[in-house]
C-alpha cells in the first residue's frame, strides 16, 4: 500500500535565492504560479511576519512608501497578502 501524499497548503511559496515562485491551490484543484524577483521577492519576505508601511519603507529605501503600497495593494487583490490597521501579512508558507 502506498503513503498518502501529505496535502500542500493552500498558499506556499519555494524560494530560488534571487526569485519565488507562489504556488497558489485554489478550491477547484486548479495550481496558478506567481513569480516575485528581487525587491518584490524581498517585500514578500520582510512581511512573513506583520509590518507597517514605515517599517518596509525604512527597510527597501529605494522605494516611495506610495510605490510600496501600490506593490501592497496588488498582492493584496492577488490574494497573496493581507492588510489590516496599516499592518501588511504575507500569506503563503514556505515549501522545502
Amino acid at each position: 500500500m502506498q503513503a498518502a501524499e501529505p496535502a500542500l497548503p493552500v498558499l506556499s511559496y519555494r524560494d530560488g535565492g534571487d526569485f519565488i515562485i507562489i504556488r497558489e491551490k485554489s478550491a477547484d484543484g486548479q495550481t496558478h504560479s506567481h513569480r516575485l524577483a528581487g525587491s518584490s521577492r524581498e517585500i514578500y519576505l520582510f512581511c512573513r511576519q506583520r509590518q507597517s508601511l514605515p517599517a518596509i519603507a525604512k527597510r527597501h529605501t529605494s522605494f516611495s512608501q506610495r510605490q510600496i503600497k501600490i506593490f501592497l495593494n496588488e498582492m493584496v487583490h492577488k490574494k497573496l497578502m493581507f492588510t489590516e490597521a496599516g499592518q501588511s501579512l504575507s500569506l503563503a508558507v514556505r515549501r522545502s
